[in-house]
């Protein structure tokens, strides 16, 4: 079976359309600015986007709050990729690659200092006043799998689905399953995409001290997502799409990414694969996991569909 790509969702530091990525491109525009919350960093750099406008999206407002950074940013690129799809969403496959769980950024610090007992943690304490004060909503913002979750609640998907975690190859390990799940007839199309943030002060400084970021490749956030269906079905095709490999017999480096951008992370090697698409370079793209398995996807030419 022929996979094509029919729909691209983005929301990234140069643009949140194929257009403006492509304009952006083409005019070597850098998305990168210093930031003072990285600026005891060996570089204040990072690409980060301005503003979300997630009101089309959300079925409830008040429900911003639940949503962490990486899902503020997948939420409204979920919703360009997957358009006016016209197939029953109750089996539509999703699939999502993210990054690793953010820090904290201090707002557990209230129930750590009221569970310390003579410079240790007391479970006793922690259990009882370091309960009452930890924030009740904190994990709904570190769980990797609930920006899934809050993009199948609010644009009602409720096929085949999975979270892949890790770095660039995130992304690309969830086009993989979702092109299985559409080659195999799992689901009759699947909506793919990677999603990250990388730019607070915490998951910026873990990525310099694991040697993932430098001042070559600063950190970023953004979201990318495409909408796979069967050739023979898809009213539309960008371009066609089946993966090459998928082993652990040698590691490989990180795609390289689009330096005007930054690192995006677990969205990182799909941005590729759209700017591939925006310039019809037709091949293969190539990544690495965190423990060095190789994945490989080839991007063809869209075929001819059906009149």
């Amino acid at each position: 079976m022929i996979v094509v790509v029919s729909g691209v969702g983005l929301v990234t530091p140069l643009g949140d359309s194929a257009a403006q990525l492509s304009e952006a491109i083409q005019q070597r525009r850098s998305a990168l600015r210093p930031s003072d919350e990285l600026a005891r960093l060996p570089s204040p750099l990072a690409g980060r986007i301005e503003r979300v406008d997630l009101r089309p999206w959300l079925v409830r407002r008040k429900d911003r709050k639940l949503l962490s950074r990486p899902a503020q940013l997948a939420l409204p690129a979920a919703g360009d990729a997957l358009g006016a799809w016209p197939g029953e969403r109750e089996e539509l496959g999703l699939f999502l690659g993210i990054g690793r769980e953010p820090p904290d950024t201090g707002a557990s610090e209230p129930a750590l200092a009221a569970s310390e007992r003579d410079g240790r943690l007391c479970p006793q304490a922690l259990s009882s006043r370091g309960r009452e004060l930890y924030p009740p909503l904190l994990p709904l913002l570190t769980l990797p799998n609930l920006v899934l979750s809050h993009i199948s609640i609010n644009l009602e998907i409720r096929g085949w689905n999975g979270t892949v975690a890790g770095e660039a190859a995130a992304g690309v390990g969830a086009l993989i399953e979702g092109y299985y799940a559409v080659a195999e007839g799992r689901c009759p199309a699947a909506l793919v995409g990677g999603a990250d943030s990388r730019v607070d002060f915490g998951s910026a400084r873990d990525l310099y001290r694991l040697g993932r970021a430098s001042p070559t490749r600063p950190p970023a956030e953004g979201a990318v997502f495409l909408l796979l269906e069967p050739a023979h079905a898809a009213g539309s095709a960008l371009a066609s799409i089946a993966p090459t490999c998928r082993s652990r017999s040698r590691a490989v480096e990180p795609a390289p990414h689009w330096s005007l951008t930054g690192d995006l992370g677990a969205a990182d090697g799909l941005l590729q694969l759209v700017i591939m698409m925006l310039h019809g370079r037709w091949g293969e793209l190539r990544v690495s996991d965190d423990e060095g398995a190789e994945l490989g996807v080839a991007l063809g030419a869209p075929p001819p569909l059906p009149s």
